[in-house]
């Protein structure tokens, strides 16, 4: 539904001269966070808001004024609605108003050219204007206005809905594919963890790198790389250290040749074998 709109009753008191205009706002028929609601007084910003998981939002106007309200989000098309709150007559605006309640759909901008012309164009316009109506004496929607609009608003459904089915097939596709990797990366710490028991850490180092391609968030994957890699340079230094000591032992234990005598000059000078 592009726009749905209903006029709501004010049980508790609320001051003159305020109209309120409450709404949700919606993105594939699901309540919407982060739109954002700007509201002109005029050409002039009096208020913006973003709502929040429940998509509702809530904006107050004066009397005798003309506002354009305005549904945004980044990378979404954007809705506007006219209210003008001007000839409502003095006796009555003394009195509460009930207030409207609308229900505002978007969808996200398609990126096909011609697509976005056509929507453009019809988002030039306002989606609904609302005056002030003597025979009910309430602010209501223009029905000759959402008439004229009729067209548009089809076409406008038209393409909405095809966005819609479109986003249902991309999440469909998306929650597949995050089933498979979720199974590639559970399998991957398996075969971590199996190698990382063994000390098979060629192994293990492979799986959690595996792993991290998978999901290069996820802090196991990387807390363990980090312990293989200081395990791997804590062996190697106790290697090193191992082959400097039995190099020492067999220094040590090896016999030292006697320096040779010149039995010509040093005659009398004995032979003898040193040991160290």
């Amino acid at each position: 539904m592009l726009l749905s709109f209903c006029a709501i009753s004010i049980t508790e008191s609320s001051a003159q001269n305020i109209y309120d205009v409450k709404g949700t706002v919606k993105k594939s028929r699901k309540k919407t966070e982060g739109a954002i609601v700007t509201l002109f007084k005029g050409s002039s910003q009096v208020s913006q808001q973003t709502t929040s998981s429940n998509g509702r939002f809530d904006v107050k106007m004066d009397l005798n004024a003309e506002y354009t309200l305005t549904i945004s989000k980044s990378g979404h098309i954007t809705k506007k609605f006219y209210f003008n709150t001007k000839g409502v007559p003095d006796e009555r605006a003394k009195e509460e108003f009930g207030g409207q309640d609308i229900e505002v759909s978007i969808f996200e901008m398609p990126k096909d050219p011609g697509v976005v012309a056509q929507i453009n164009q019809i988002l030039s316009q306002p989606m609904a204007k609302f005056y002030y109506d003597e025979k009910i004496k309430e602010i209501d929607f223009d029905k000759g206005y959402s008439q004229s609009m009729l067209d548009a608003l089809s076409k406008l459904n038209q393409i909405e809905q095809e966005a819609i089915k479109k986003a249902d097939e991309e999440a469909k596709t998306k929650s597949a594919s995050e089933s498979a990797a979720a199974s590639k990366y559970e399998a991957a710490i398996i075969k971590g963890d199996a190698g990382f028991a063994k000390k098979d850490y060629t192994t293990a180092r492979a799986a959690y790198t595996d792993a991290l391609s998978i999901k290069p968030g996820e802090e196991y994957p990387k807390n363990k790389i980090i312990e293989i890699e200081k395990l791997i340079a804590d062996a190697s230094k106790n290697a090193a250290l191992e082959a400097d000591y039995k190099a020492a032992i067999a220094k040590a234990a090896k016999p030292t040749a006697a320096p040779k005598v010149d039995p010509v000059t040093e005659p009398n000078k004995p032979l003898k074998m040193l040991y160290t």
